[in-house]
């Protein structure tokens, strides 16, 4: 069965997708609304006429307009299609996770290779509900010493916390309850 990684994680990947572009339309207002302390120093200085500085705000806001709705759009867009592609399965030996847009990768995790699944949040992720969920499992490959890690960069924390007890179940690991 294959699982998205919840509505959580889908703003947070459009928020941080339009961010950019948010930050230019705002950058263009605030050139916008300094035209009337800094159009004057510009008539004076550059000996410019008053319809050639209207003119010069009006292409460099609209620009600015224009290329910060592109980075919305294109921003938006990428992370989407990043958050879509990105699941992952819990099987009756293996846990998968799916990833890529273009170029696609499947990391199985074998049950009896896991050694830990930590649950990780910053005062961010507690704040809006979300985590990163990191799988310790043991490797047969001498890169990385014996270790491996496979990590869930960002996922709603109910279903990390699903997943954690799920992983640790079928990997037979002992669950250790805080108090």
């Amino acid at each position: 069965m294959e699982r998205r990684l919840g509505i959580r994680t889908f703003i947070y990947y459009i928020i941080k997708g339009a961010l950019p572009g948010l930050l230019l339309l705002f950058v263009a207002t605030i050139i916008l609304a300094t035209k009337d302390t800094i159009g004057p120093n510009l008539i004076s200085q550059l000996n410019m006429s008053l319809i050639a500085v209207n003119r010069l705000y009006i292409y460099l806001v609209g620009g600015i307009y224009l290329l910060s709705l592109l980075v919305i759009v294109f921003g938006i867009l990428i992370n989407w299609l990043t958050y879509i592609n990105l699941r992952f399965s819990i099987g009756e030996y293996s846990f998968k996770i799916h990833t890529g847009i273009l170029s696609k990768t499947i990391k199985t995790v074998p049950y009896k290779q896991i050694e830990d699944v930590s649950i990780i949040q910053s005062i961010f992720d507690r704040i809006f509900g979300l985590a990163k969920i990191v799988v310790l499992t043991s490797a047969n490959d001498e890169e990385t010493r014996g270790e491996s890690v496979v990590e869930i960069n960002v996922i709603d924390y109910s279903i990390a916390k699903y997943l954690q007890e799920e992983l640790e179940k079928r990997g037979g690991i002992q669950i250790t309850k805080s108090l």
